[in-house]
């Protein structure tokens, strides 16, 4: 089968079939992880995760297991792969610098809502690599996944369900409602939560929740505000809130809040922020002694506990 009959998504993750390339050279999935660098349960999940992103299964199985046997479709990947990677070593790996062909930094993997990542925690990670050379950040300012994986963490102050999931807390941030001062000059500002329903609203919505009906709930108001506008992205809510179109909540800590003016009849709320990862045996240490340095950091810089 040519390359061409085979449909490899266009946004499949290039270290899959790394992983299944040193899992066809290898004589069993205990050495292949060897090889790689991690667990033998960790690589099955990423087998997994490659079968069911191409729709073919790859490997025979018995009734338990997963045989090192390719199937017809695992043997035709094998096929398509030994020639990428053995172009890539004769063509393009000669011509990459010295320093590039050493071993390749560790990935942590960060996923968090897009004010934490603008607030919260561009100085503490800016100090970990600092300290920590050998690692590398990748930060996903999004929804929460549908589940972490190994070598995965997620900060934010909600979460999905999942098993083997560990939570720590990290610190309490203040959030506070604010507007601008042409807005609050034509429209008032409000005395209470309540009189929010006579407002313009601007909210954040990240999962299945509004900030404002957030606030309702935890002060156990029994209130529908209906957004003027909503979204996942706070830069823009921010924006909105510049040009007067309504009040928003922020943390007290976020930039744009001195620019803006804070409502100081409408008490404040601590939002609990936490750290999620899953705590199993595959997990690398990476993760543990990340965790351990947010929080003392945080703790140092009057953000904690």
């Amino acid at each position: 089968m040519s390359p061409m009959k085979f449909n490899i998504p266009n946004n499949l993750d290039w270290e899959l079939l790394k992983r299944f390339n040193i899992c066809t050279h290898s004589s069993t999935f205990a050495e292949a992880a060897k090889k790689i660098k991690t667990s033998q349960g960790a690589l099955n999940r990423q087998l997994d995760t490659l079968e069911n992103e191409l729709g073919k299964k790859l490997f025979l199985r018995t009734a338990k297991y997963r045989s090192m046997e390719l199937t017809p479709d695992g043997k035709d990947l094998k096929n398509i792969v030994d020639q990428v990677f053995d172009i890539i070593s004769k063509k393009i790996t000669r011509k990459i610098p010295s320093t590039l062909n050493q071993e390749r930094k560790k990935v942590l993997k960060i996923i968090s809502t897009p004010g934490l990542s603008t607030t919260l925690l561009p100085n503490a990670l800016s100090e970990y690599v600092h300290f920590n050379k050998e690692i590398r950040i990748e930060l996903s300012a999004q929804v929460p996944p549908k589940k972490l994986d190994v070598g995965e963490v997620i900060i934010r102050n909600d979460f999905l369900p999942q098993n083997n999931l560990k939570f720590v807390k990290l610190c309490s941030l203040s959030m506070s409602f604010y507007a601008s001062s042409s807005y609050l000059s034509t429209q008032g500002v409000p005395s209470s939560f309540e009189e929010l329903t006579e407002h313009s609203i601007l909210t954040t919505h990240y999962s299945n929740i509004s900030s404002t009906d957030k606030y309702a709930i935890s002060q156990k108001k029994s209130i529908i505000i209906e957004p003027l506008f909503q979204a996942d992205y706070i830069d823009f809510l921010v924006e909105m809130a510049y040009r007067g179109h309504g009040i928003l909540s922020l943390p007290d800590l976020h930039p744009a809040t001195r620019n803006l003016i804070k409502i100081d009849s409408i008490p404040a709320q601590n939002e609990e922020i936490q750290a999620a990862f899953l705590d199993i045996a595959e997990q690398d240490s990476s993760i543990y002694k990340f965790i351990n340095y947010l929080t003392t950091y945080l703790e140092r810089n009057n953000h904690g506990n």
